[in-house]
């Protein structure tokens, strides 16, 4: 069956590097921008396309790798098309294949496949999905066909309910843009203590990489260190010292949570007095 993509941005062009790799073969990329097409093109030993219409013609499976506000309208254009038995997937971790529902009636499979990785790089982004995790959802032809190839790469790939989904992509919202943000927020101490921020930056990466890897390794609760998990009242009195506005509400609400997790693997600790400490002032 061969593959084509309509959008040729990072995920598109990643996703269809890493099925060559694989030995699937394509069709080719359509871009609103026609370089793009091109280049990811050249990068796949793909086709490049410049009407809608070829594609669909010359593919059995079609991605929309297009941004989430763009799917209704490439949706649109494809009810133009000829597309009873083809396989429609997009790759929105937000949206649900329900998107796809009008290209369904008139008598396509529709799908969607998600990979649980940030992919930063057209030319890098291959590689970071051999390690990913996938998610798919959609009817159950559709969903047959995704997992079926996937799992003939080795990739680890599992169903989910369109009814979770928004939940879903928050979790890896939480994942990963708010770690980005929380280590921003650190580095950003770190120069109010007059350090660089290139020292900063550079300064935080073992931390954070050896934090990351305890808790890939030993999981959240046993990897968890600090003041929070020790019951170190004076200590975390000193942080919200330091702390105001909207800084010390995240680092209550954030403690919390490690408070949990704290009482989890220290069942026989009292973190009552902490808990009171971490209650977000009311306002008046």
């Amino acid at each position: 069956m061969k593959v084509g993509f309509i959008g040729a941005g990072k995920v598109g062009t990643s996703l269809g590097k890493y099925m060559t790799e694989h030995q699937v073969l394509l069709s080719g990329y359509y871009s609103r921008t026609l370089e793009h097409a091109r280049w990811a093109a050249a990068f796949t030993g793909a086709g490049c396309y410049s009407n809608i219409s070829d594609l669909v013609a010359d593919s059995d499976i079609l991605f929309l790798t297009v941004g989430d506000d763009a799917i209704l309208k490439v949706v649109q254009d494809l009810q133009q098309e000829e597309i009873r038995g083809k396989y429609i997937c997009h790759c929105s971790g937000a949206a649900t294949s329900e998107v796809l529902y009008p290209l369904q009636k008139k008598g396509a499979y529709a799908a969607s496949l998600h990979p649980l990785c940030a992919v930063s790089s057209r030319e890098q982004g291959w590689r970071d999905l051999e390690t990913a995790y996938f998610t798919i959802e959609g009817d159950q032809a559709g969903q047959e066909l995704l997992q079926t190839l996937f799992l003939d790469f080795g990739t680890a790939i599992e169903v989910i309910s369109p009814e979770v989904k928004a939940k879903y992509h928050m979790a890896a919202v939480f994942a990963s843009n708010f770690v980005t943000a929380l280590y921003e927020e650190a580095v950003e101490l770190l120069e109010g203590c007059g350090l660089s921020r290139e020292f900063s930056c550079s300064a935080l990466a073992p931390l954070f990489l050896q934090n990351a890897q305890n808790i890939i390794q030993k999981g959240t609760r046993q990897a968890l260190t600090g003041p929070v998990e020790r019951a170190d009242i004076g200590t975390v009195e000193k942080h919200l010292n330091e702390a105001e506005g909207a800084q010390r509400l995240l680092y209550q609400l954030l403690s919390q949570k490690l408070a949990d997790l704290a009482e989890e693997k220290n069942p026989n600790r009292d973190y009552t007095e902490l808990r009171r400490l971490l209650e977000p002032e009311k306002a008046e």
